[in-house]
């Protein structure tokens, strides 16, 4: 059995169906005015009801991959396989690789002989292949989170590129939240709750990028090592809190520090002196 049912805003319609007969149909009044469907956008365009795929391209490449792993396979059966070339009346047979029998023509004091297939559109195909990864890598946004580079990056251009990540994750989040707000809206509208009395909140998280926790760590390091020669406590005390965030984890606990910084009275030593003008 089947059901299926039409939606609209002024009803709703139910249809039974059995072995392709309908058997039975309902219509009620929809009292909720509206019709219960929220969809959720991938991103926003200027075309009502249509959202581009961030894996369209990708999958399309990833196919492009796959005909050319098969396409791989069958070099590397004939560069590792000779082919054996011969008359026809000779007695002569090979491996795997293939055998080409040659005109019956063909003078009988010419011998048969190997012929070697060239290996290298093998190193070509391999490289098309390793650029395409390098493409899905660069839709994806995946370059600064790989861990093979095939070229040095400054730490600049991570950085900017984990921005770039970071942006675009914080957008799906946004929009993610936005559809939570609209389906709970519908809840609301369905229970006959008033949304705006039941401080319902939606909180997604606003930062997605990753840090080289070991650079930050060096950076402050070398950053307390000179602010020792400055002589100053507000800057001693800054550097601890963000020595804090970069060490720890939990936002709790990176407050609960940052407190008790402040309360610290922070004290130079005196055997510091100043650098010499």
């Amino acid at each position: 059995m089947k059901i299926v049912r039409q939606w609209t805003k002024e009803r709703i319609l139910t249809i039974k169906e059995i072995s392709g007969k309908i058997t039975e149909t309902s219509e009620v009044q929809n009292l909720l005015g509206r019709i219960p469907v929220i969809p959720h956008y991938n991103k926003k365009t200027l075309i009502r009801g249509i959202a581009p795929s961030d894996l369209q391209d990708i999958a399309g490449m990833q196919a492009s991959i796959y005909n050319d792993l098969s396409e791989l396979t069958q070099m590397i059966r004939g560069s590792n396989h000779k082919t054996l070339v011969k008359n026809r009346g000779d007695d002569a047979s090979t491996g795997a690789g293939g055998v080409i029998i040659m005109d019956p023509d063909t003078p009988p004091a010419k011998r048969p002989y190997l012929l070697a297939a060239d290996a290298t559109a093998l190193k070509g195909l391999l490289d098309a292949m390793a650029e395409k990864v390098e493409m899905i890598n660069r839709m994806a946004h995946l370059t600064p989170v790989r861990t093979y580079r095939s070229s040095v990056s400054s730490r600049v251009a991570i950085e900017t590129e984990f921005q770039i990540l970071n942006t675009l994750l914080f957008d799906k989040a946004a929009q993610l939240q936005l559809t939570e707000y609209r389906i709970f809206d519908l809840f609301c509208a369905w229970e006959g709750i008033d949304p705006d009395k039941t401080n319902f909140e939606v909180k997604y998280p606003t930062r997605f990028e990753l840090r080289d926790k070991k650079a930050d760590l060096d950076f402050v390091k070398a950053a307390r090592e000179v602010s020792m020669l400055i002589k100053s406590v507000s800057l001693q005390r800054e550097l601890n809190k963000q020595f804090a965030r970069v060490a720890l984890t939990d936002d709790d606990l990176i407050e609960k520090v940052d407190k008790e910084l402040d309360k610290i009275k922070l004290e130079i030593p005196a055997s510091v002196a100043a650098p010499a003008a």
